[in-house]
C-alpha cells in the first residue's frame, strides 16, 4: 500500500505545525487553524518563552514497568511529574486539557490519582462552605481533567494536550533529541534533553 503524505492540517496553527513541518514535511505542510492564545506564556506558567511555540518536552527520570497481569506498562515517575506539572496550571483550566496515554495501565493509573485529588478538594469545599452562610453563591469546583488512550481520543480536540509516551526506545530517544534541538535552535525548552526522554508533553492553543 503506497504511503501519502498529509498536504493540511485543520487542528493545530502554524506556529505549533512548525516543527514537525520542517522536520518530516520539508515545509510543505500547510495549517488551517488560526492562532490562538498561549496558555503557557502567561504570567504565572512561563513554562515557554512569549513568542515561542506553545510545544514542551519533558525528560523524565523514570523506567517504564510492566503489569504482569494485563502486560501494560506503567511509569510511576511519569505520573509524578504530571502531577505536579497540573499543580503549575489554573484549576479553571482542567475542564480545557486533554491528556492521552499511549498504554492502558498508565491511563487508569492517572485517573485513579486525579480522582483522590478531586475527592479530597470537594471535602475541603464543602468544610469550607460549612461555615458561608452564602452557599450558593460559592463557584462548584471545574470538570476533572480529561484522560484518554491514544484510541479514544481519536477526532476529540482540547485547547491544551499533554501526551504521556511511558516508554520510547533509546534510538528514538535520541533522534528525537537531536532533531528537536536542531530545529528549534539553542533557545528552545527541548534544549538540552538527555537520551532518557520517557514523557513528551504537547501543548496546542485553542
Amino acid at each position: 500500500v503506497a504511503a501519502a503524505m498529509a498536504a493540511e492540517v485543520y487542528r493545530a496553527p502554524p506556529s505549533l505545525v512548525a516543527p514537525y513541518n520542517r522536520l518530516a514535511y520539508g515545509g510543505k505542510l500547510v495549517s488551517k487553524k488560526a492562532e490562538g492564545e498561549s496558555p503557557l506564556s502567561r504570567p504565572g506558567m512561563g513554562l515557554i518563552p512569549s513568542g515561542r511555540p506553545q510545544l514542551l518536552l519533558i525528560d523524565v527520570d523514570g523506567m517504564q514497568e510492566t503489569n504482569e497481569k494485563t502486560k501494560s506498562l506503567y511509569n510511576e515517575k511519569e505520573l509524578e511529574v504530571v502531577c505536579r506539572l497540573l499543580k503549575k496550571v489554573p484549576r479553571a483550566w482542567a475542564k480545557g486539557i486533554m491528556i492521552i496515554c499511549l498504554y492502558k495501565d498508565q491511563k487508569k493509573s492517572l485517573q485513579r490519582i486525579l480522582d483522590y485529588h478531586h475527592m479530597l478538594e470537594g471535602k475541603e469545599k464543602r468544610r469550607q462552605q460549612s461555615y458561608d452562610h452564602r452557599r450558593d453563591s460559592q463557584p462548584s469546583l471545574d470538570k476533572q481533567y480529561t484522560v484518554l488512550t491514544v484510541d479514544s481520543a481519536q477526532g476529540k480536540e482540547k485547547p491544551i494536550v499533554i501526551l504521556l509516551t511511558t516508554r520510547l526506545l533509546l534510538q528514538q530517544r535520541e533522534m528525537q533529541r537531536r532533531h528537536f534541538s536542531s530545529v528549534e535552535g539553542p533557545d528552545h525548552p527541548g534544549k538540552g534533553l538527555s537520551p532518557h526522554l520517557e514523557c513528551t508533553m504537547e501543548y496546542g492553543s485553542e
